[in-house]
């Protein structure tokens, strides 16, 4: 399944990406966090050990030895057969340790470095070879295959970069696609493995680690994981293996020697078993990210804890530099403002929709909303406006300047009863104004029209990506959306070629000075409405298997019954099979 999508504007990446080079700097720098975070979890797993000693209080049996094999020294073999320990001279003796290290049977290697041996020849053929230039059996240079991998890899300030977190029996990784426009043609340009499920991913620019205090911008992406840590991925770099940064660095070692001895004790609930709030990082899963385009160094995240905190990427990453607690449950949502690059906009799952100013906090704006929070976006035409999408099927907008503390459940400015599930994907055109797309559980996806605040579905679709956890239009394609979800496919919607959609913004056709219908030629035929990554269609039920397992899990932690997810799915079927035999009437 495909859990986040992540669009990279165009030039913003390398045109002939870097591979990584572990050099020696480079392995000290690994070597030293890895070995920080293993000293942790040694920490951890010595406290749960002994807590586990005082609670069994069982007694350590003694080892039993394995057969020894038939070798010399029938007395040695003798006393292991007995039980006796034997001494370290019979040990020595039974097994010949003494020449354990003499190389007699072996022939003296002639000074030509020629060795026959029966079957194989010379074996000097056999010798291992840096380079193809040192090898006297190849002629071809590395030089070719280099050049053809480099051109390979190579992107054009054309090509479209999306990021989609995806995962395959229970092993999650980054896959990067590349979308050429002109050919239609998507596809992996490299991967990313990740430790733990990817929940949220978030692209920016600011160059961080290896990079850091270099002048221009770069490429990478940050991703909120079930760990309460945030890996940032320089994409420019290929084949690498750790994260350039990762803020809130040991809080998953810290947090797992914290509830390591609670989590063994059955009779004590789940929610006893998470570590308190940390003012300095989070205690659980990384749910949202966002990045401010305006103040460059700071990244939001909220949390599974119940907290939002704000980090200064030009900082130590280990601490946050601020820390708020006014959700009463798991934030799902954060989103900076782009024209007022201070005012922060989060959700979460106690039904609430909160804004403040990140420079005074503690004046906070809130609205009440009629189910827990799946996404928000602030509208990029006004910055007075922000959506929301709940579990309930609801879009809806609200405009910030008639909120009151008097009164918080607002008035909205609009509200759509878009799906007959929650609402798990949102998105608002950047370069069309009142272009909406929403996905669902439902399977489906959603063009919505807004004019004069009055909102009209003008496509409905499925897409063929199963329940849709994932949609976003493109940044610099104003027709193009990328949709993903439990069936871990990425599927590209070309939205010009959806008559409803090129009526419904035909004035933002033309002043994008885009026809009124798209032209085919022989040279250029018209594009296809969807386009996807084939997939195995064998693995499609497992795929949604998978993603009904993490479903059933996630009710589970928010209290819900998850048989009422199986039913659901049910009725779904039985509504669609009936929709069948009318459209066979």
């Amino acid at each position: 399944m495909i859990s986040a999508l992540s669009w990279i504007r165009k030039g913003a990446s390398k045109e002939y990406p870097e591979k990584f080079v572990l050099n020696e700097e480079e392995f000290k720098r690994i070597a030293s966090e890895i070995g920080s975070n293993l000293e942790e979890a040694k920490l951890g797993l010595q406290h749960a050990m002994d807590d586990e000693a005082k609670d069994d209080n069982e007694d350590a049996g003694d080892d039993e030895m394995m057969d020894v094999e038939e070798s010399k020294g029938e007395k040695g073999k003798q006393k292991v057969a007995d039980g006796a320990n034997p001494t370290d001279d019979e040990i020595s003796k039974l097994y010949n340790m003494d020449d354990y290290d003499n190389d007699d049977d072996i022939e003296d290697i002639p000074e030509d470095g020629d060795i026959n041996i029966p079957g194989l020849g010379n074996i000097r053929g056999l010798t291992y070879h840096n380079n193809n230039t040192e090898d006297p059996y190849i002629h071809i240079g590395d030089e070719v295959d280099e050049e053809e991998d480099r051109e390979e890899m190579r992107i054009l300030p054309e090509n479209s970069l999306l990021v989609a977190a995806k995962t395959d029996d229970h092993l999650s990784h980054l896959e990067i696609y590349l979308y050429e426009d002109e050919e239609e043609n998507l596809y992996v340009h490299h991967d990313i493995m990740l430790p733990s499920f990817p929940l949220c991913l978030e692209w920016m620019d600011f160059k961080v680690g290896r990079k850091a205090g270099e002048e221009g911008t770069g490429n990478y992406i940050a991703v909120g994981t079930f760990e309460p840590e945030i890996e940032i991925w320089d994409l420019d770099t290929i084949e690498v293996a750790y994260p350039d940064v990762v803020l809130g660095k040991g809080a998953a070692a810290a947090t797992e020697s914290e509830t390591s001895t609670s989590k063994k004790k059955k009779k004590k609930s789940k929610k006893s078993a998470k570590a308190g709030p940390n003012p300095n990082q989070h205690v659980d899963a990384i749910m949202a990210l966002s990045w401010n385009k305006k103040v460059r160094n700071l990244l939001a995240s909220g949390s599974a804890d119940a907290t939002v905190k704000l980090w200064d990427l030009s900082a130590s990453p280990s601490s946050a530099v601020r820390s708020f607690s006014h959700h009463g449950s798991k934030v799902q949502a954060v989103q900076w403002n782009s024209f007022q690059p201070t005012v922060l906009l989060t959700g979460g799952y106690d039904r609430k929709a909160c804004m403040f100013d990140s420079r005074s906090p503690e004046q906070i704006s809130s609205w009440d909303l009629s189910a827990d929070v799946e996404c928000m976006k602030w509208d990029p035409f006004a910055a007075e406006r922000f959506l929301v999408s709940t579990e309930d099927g609801l879009v809806q907008c609200f405009d910030f300047r008639t909120v009151s503390p008097k009164n918080k459940q607002q008035q909205a400015v609009f509200t759509i009863n878009a799906h007959d599930a929650a609402v798990s994907a949102l998105d608002v055109n950047p370069n069309i104004p009142g272009m909406i797309i929403t996905g669902s559980t439902d399977k489906k996806a959603k063009v919505w029209a807004v004019v004069d605040d009055k909102p009209r579905c003008v496509a409905s679709r499925d897409v063929g990506a199963g329940k849709v956890f994932s949609a976003s239009f493109a940044t610099d394609s104003p027709f193009i959306a990328a949709i993903a979800g439990s069936k871990g496919s990425v599927v590209i919607w070309n939205l010009e070629d959806n008559s409803g959609i090129r009526q419904a913004f035909s004035e933002a056709r033309k002043s994008l000075n885009l026809p009124d219908e798209p032209v085919a030629s022989e040279t250029q035929p018209q594009k296809k409405e969807f386009l996807l990554v084939e997939e195995n269609d064998e693995d499609d039920s497992e795929d949604e298997e998978a993603a009904e397992d993490m479903l059933k899990q996630l009710a589970i932690e928010n209290g819900a019954d998850p048989a009422t997810i199986t039913q659901k799915d049910e009725d779904e079927e039985e509504w669609d099979d009936m929709e069948d035999e009318d459209d066979d009437q």
